[in-house]
Formats: C-alpha cells, sequence, structure tokens
C-alpha cells in the first residue's frame, strides 16, 4: 500500500523547528525596528538642532516651543517623517554654563522607540573638543551633547 502524504511526526517536528526559528527571529527583528526608530528619533532632533540654530542666529534666543522652529503650515511630520515614534519638546530655560543653550527630548510614544528612555540633545553653541565626535546616550534622563 501506498500512501501519499506526511505523517503526524513528520508534521510536528516541521512545526517544532518552526517554532525554534521564530524564537531566535522575532527577538532580532523587535531589536532591528527599535534600532531603526531611535536613529529615526536622533535624526529628528539633529534636524530641530539646525533649525534652532538658525532661530538663534535670526532672533538671538532659542525656541521655547518646537511650533516655533516650522514655517507657515509646516508641520513636525514634514520635517521628521510621517512615523510618529517619538514625541519632541524643547527646552531652552535648561541651566548652562557658558550661555544660552537649548535641550530637545525626544519622548517615546510607541514600544518600538523604547531602548531604554527618552533621547535627549544638548547643544550650547561650542564645538566639541578636537577629533571628538559627538556621543548619544540613550537612557532615562541622560543628557546628550559633545562629549
Amino acid at each position: 500500500m501506498n500512501n501519499a502524504g506526511f505523517t503526524l511526526i513528520e508534521t510536528m517536528i516541521t512545526v517544532a523547528i518552526i517554532g525554534i526559528l521564530a524564537a531566535i527571529a522575532l527577538p532580532s527583528y523587535q531589536r532591528y525596528l527599535t534600532r531603526g526608530a531611535v536613529v529615526d528619533g536622533q535624526a529628528c532632533l539633529v534636524t530641530l538642532q539646525q533649525r534652532a540654530e538658525r532661530f538663534y542666529t535670526r532672533r538671538d534666543r532659542y525656541p521655547t516651543t518646537v511650533g516655533e522652529l516650522f514655517g507657515d503650515g509646516e508641520q513636525l511630520s514634514q520635517v521628521c517623517g510621517e512615523r510618529r515614534d517619538y514625541e519632541v519638546r524643547v527646552n531652552s530655560s535648561v541651566a548652562c554654563p557658558a550661555g544660552p543653550c537649548l535641550e530637545l527630548e525626544a519622548t517615546p510614544l510607541t514600544r518600538r522607540a523604547e531602548p531604554g528612555g527618552s533621547l535627549y540633545l544638548r547643544y550650547d553653541g561650542r564645538l566639541p573638543q578636537a577629533r571628538r565626535l559627538d556621543r548619544w546616550i540613550i537612557k532615562n534622563e541622560s543628557r546628550v551633547g559633545w562629549s
């Protein structure tokens, strides 16, 4: 007798293999999505920082709200993209030793964007020390700037 098809054991082994592969691949994919959301948040903060510097050049003060950084009819989604993984706010009243400065904060709105808390970018207009790059610290209540 020639039976065509799969036995129950073969099917169960296949399901087990697929389960193991999914258990390995899913966390990796979630980390990939998180990294993408963090990079988007960083890019948004850098773009807003550039706009804040132009604002400071024109008005001799930093903006007090994010809305001051946009032109007529322009919105955050047009500047930072349509994905809303972060809520961005400006803190221009932060104390800086070298004069006026600006702190931008991006707070996660989605689980995908939560590597450890908010993204901060603090900028006081000074150039970084020679041969050092700006470094992002992504932790709760971390302050980020030139380091």
